[in-house]
Protein backbone atom coordinates (compact mmCIF):
# COMPACT_ATOMS: atom_id res chain seq x y z
CA UNK A 1 0.00 0.00 0.00
CA UNK A 2 2.83 2.39 0.85
CA UNK A 3 4.39 1.82 -2.61
CA UNK A 4 1.06 2.58 -4.31
CA UNK A 5 0.68 5.79 -2.27
CA UNK A 6 4.21 6.82 -3.24
CA UNK A 7 3.47 6.17 -6.93
CA UNK A 8 0.21 8.18 -6.72
CA UNK A 9 1.98 11.00 -4.90
CA UNK A 10 4.81 11.05 -7.47
CA UNK A 11 2.36 11.11 -10.39
CA UNK A 12 0.35 13.84 -8.70
CA UNK A 13 3.51 15.81 -7.95
CA UNK A 14 4.44 15.87 -11.63
CA UNK A 15 1.05 17.39 -12.51
CA UNK A 16 0.64 19.72 -9.49
CA UNK A 17 3.93 20.22 -7.57
CA UNK A 18 2.67 23.09 -5.40
CA UNK A 19 -0.48 21.18 -4.46
CA UNK A 20 1.60 18.19 -3.32
CA UNK A 21 3.90 20.36 -1.19
CA UNK A 22 0.85 21.89 0.50
CA UNK A 23 -0.60 18.46 1.28
CA UNK A 24 2.73 17.23 2.69
CA UNK A 25 3.15 20.42 4.77
CA UNK A 26 -0.43 20.13 6.08
CA UNK A 27 0.08 16.48 7.01
CA UNK A 28 3.34 17.30 8.79
CA UNK A 29 1.59 20.06 10.76
CA UNK A 30 -1.28 17.74 11.71
CA UNK A 31 1.16 15.04 12.80
CA UNK A 32 3.14 17.56 14.85
CA UNK A 33 -0.05 18.76 16.57
CA UNK A 34 -1.20 15.20 17.19
CA UNK A 35 2.19 14.31 18.59
CA UNK A 36 2.14 17.37 20.87
CA UNK A 37 -1.34 16.45 22.11
CA UNK A 38 -0.28 12.84 22.66
CA UNK A 39 2.75 13.97 24.68
CA UNK A 40 0.57 16.33 26.75
CA UNK A 41 -1.98 13.56 27.28
CA UNK A 42 0.78 11.19 28.36
CA UNK A 43 2.08 13.78 30.81
CA UNK A 44 -1.45 14.25 32.21
CA UNK A 45 -1.88 10.49 32.53
CA UNK A 46 1.54 10.17 34.19
CA UNK A 47 0.62 12.88 36.69
CA UNK A 48 -2.70 11.19 37.49
CA UNK A 49 -1.03 7.83 37.96
CA UNK A 50 1.67 9.38 40.13
CA UNK A 51 -0.92 11.17 42.26
CA UNK A 52 -3.02 8.01 42.65
CA UNK A 53 0.06 5.98 43.56
CA UNK A 54 1.14 8.61 46.09
CA UNK A 55 -2.33 8.67 47.66
CA UNK A 56 -2.40 4.88 47.83
CA UNK A 57 1.09 4.61 49.33
CA UNK A 58 0.40 7.39 51.83
CA UNK A 59 -2.60 5.42 53.09
CA UNK A 60 -0.41 2.35 53.49
CA UNK A 61 2.36 4.18 55.32
CA UNK A 62 2.35 4.30 59.12
CA UNK A 63 1.71 8.04 58.94
CA UNK A 64 -1.16 7.51 56.47
CA UNK A 65 -2.67 4.81 58.68
CA UNK A 66 -2.33 7.06 61.71
CA UNK A 67 -3.96 9.98 59.91
CA UNK A 68 -6.80 7.75 58.68
CA UNK A 69 -7.31 6.37 62.20
CA UNK A 70 -7.41 9.91 63.60
CA UNK A 71 -9.96 10.95 60.98
CA UNK A 72 -12.15 7.94 61.84
CA UNK A 73 -11.83 8.67 65.55
CA UNK A 74 -12.82 12.29 64.99
CA UNK A 75 -15.89 11.20 63.01
CA UNK A 76 -16.88 8.77 65.77
CA UNK A 77 -16.43 11.46 68.45
CA UNK A 78 -18.44 13.98 66.43
CA UNK A 79 -21.28 11.47 66.10
CA UNK A 80 -21.11 10.59 69.80
CA UNK A 81 -21.22 14.28 70.73
CA UNK A 82 -24.33 14.84 68.62
CA UNK A 83 -26.04 11.82 70.16
CA UNK A 84 -25.19 13.01 73.67
CA UNK A 85 -26.62 16.45 72.93
CA UNK A 86 -29.76 14.80 71.54
CA UNK A 87 -30.23 13.17 74.98
CA UNK A 88 -30.05 16.54 76.73
CA UNK A 89 -33.82 17.11 76.98
CA UNK A 90 -34.30 13.63 78.48
CA UNK A 91 -31.62 13.42 81.17
CA UNK A 92 -29.71 15.70 83.50
CA UNK A 93 -26.33 16.47 81.93
CA UNK A 94 -23.38 18.60 82.90
CA UNK A 95 -19.69 19.09 82.25
CA UNK A 96 -17.07 18.36 84.85
CA UNK A 97 -13.44 19.34 84.70
CA UNK A 98 -11.48 16.22 85.47
CA UNK A 99 -9.24 16.23 88.48
CA UNK A 100 -7.45 13.02 87.59
CA UNK A 101 -5.80 13.06 84.17
CA UNK A 102 -4.40 9.89 82.68
CA UNK A 103 -1.18 11.59 81.58
CA UNK A 104 0.07 15.09 80.80
CA UNK A 105 -0.22 14.37 77.06
CA UNK A 106 -3.94 13.46 77.13
CA UNK A 107 -6.06 15.91 75.17
CA UNK A 108 -9.20 15.51 77.26
CA UNK A 109 -9.72 17.70 80.29
CA UNK A 110 -13.48 17.45 80.71
CA UNK A 111 -16.14 14.79 80.91
CA UNK A 112 -19.78 14.97 79.91
CA UNK A 113 -21.80 13.45 82.74
CA UNK A 114 -25.23 12.07 81.96
CA UNK A 115 -27.40 11.02 84.90
CA UNK A 116 -29.40 8.02 83.68
CA UNK A 117 -31.84 6.09 85.90
CA UNK A 118 -29.31 3.20 85.81
CA UNK A 119 -26.46 5.40 87.02
CA UNK A 120 -24.13 8.21 86.11
CA UNK A 121 -22.26 7.72 82.82
CA UNK A 122 -19.43 9.92 81.60
CA UNK A 123 -17.56 10.46 78.36
CA UNK A 124 -14.20 12.16 78.07
CA UNK A 125 -14.06 15.22 75.84
CA UNK A 126 -11.47 17.78 74.86
CA UNK A 127 -11.43 21.37 76.04
CA UNK A 128 -12.30 22.43 72.47
CA UNK A 129 -15.40 20.20 72.51
CA UNK A 130 -16.36 21.56 75.92
CA UNK A 131 -16.22 25.11 74.55
CA UNK A 132 -18.06 24.34 71.31
CA UNK A 133 -20.45 21.38 71.21
CA UNK A 134 -21.12 21.23 74.94
CA UNK A 135 -20.90 24.97 75.72
CA UNK A 136 -24.58 25.07 76.73
CA UNK A 137 -24.07 22.54 79.53
CA UNK A 138 -23.39 23.78 83.05
CA UNK A 139 -20.05 23.00 84.68
CA UNK A 140 -20.51 21.17 87.96
CA UNK A 141 -18.43 19.13 90.38
CA UNK A 142 -16.67 16.06 89.09
CA UNK A 143 -18.96 13.15 89.98
CA UNK A 144 -17.39 10.73 87.54
CA UNK A 145 -17.25 7.29 89.17
CA UNK A 146 -14.39 6.19 86.87
CA UNK A 147 -16.07 3.00 85.83
CA UNK A 148 -14.55 0.81 83.15
CA UNK A 149 -15.78 0.78 79.58
CA UNK A 150 -17.35 -2.65 80.19
CA UNK A 151 -19.26 -1.31 83.20
CA UNK A 152 -20.47 1.68 81.18
CA UNK A 153 -21.64 -0.60 78.38
CA UNK A 154 -23.45 -2.88 80.85
CA UNK A 155 -25.23 0.14 82.40
CA UNK A 156 -26.29 1.42 78.96
CA UNK A 157 -27.57 -2.04 78.01
CA UNK A 158 -29.62 -2.13 81.23
CA UNK A 159 -30.95 1.33 80.41
CA UNK A 160 -32.30 0.26 77.02
CA UNK A 161 -33.46 -3.15 78.22
CA UNK A 162 -30.87 -5.39 76.62
CA UNK A 163 -29.95 -8.62 78.27
CA UNK A 164 -27.56 -11.26 77.02
CA UNK A 165 -30.50 -13.19 75.56
CA UNK A 166 -32.01 -10.38 73.47
CA UNK A 167 -28.90 -8.49 72.36
CA UNK A 168 -28.79 -8.13 68.59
Amino acid sequence: MAIQDEVTRTASAKKHPAHTKLIIKTNETLWARAETRAIKLQIDIDQLVERALFDHLSRLSPRGERDAARANTKKAHDERNLLLMALRPLYKMHLAETTNHMSPTDTWRFVVCVHFPTGNECWKITEEQAKSVFAALPVEADDWVRHTHSEKLANLERLVGFTKGNRR
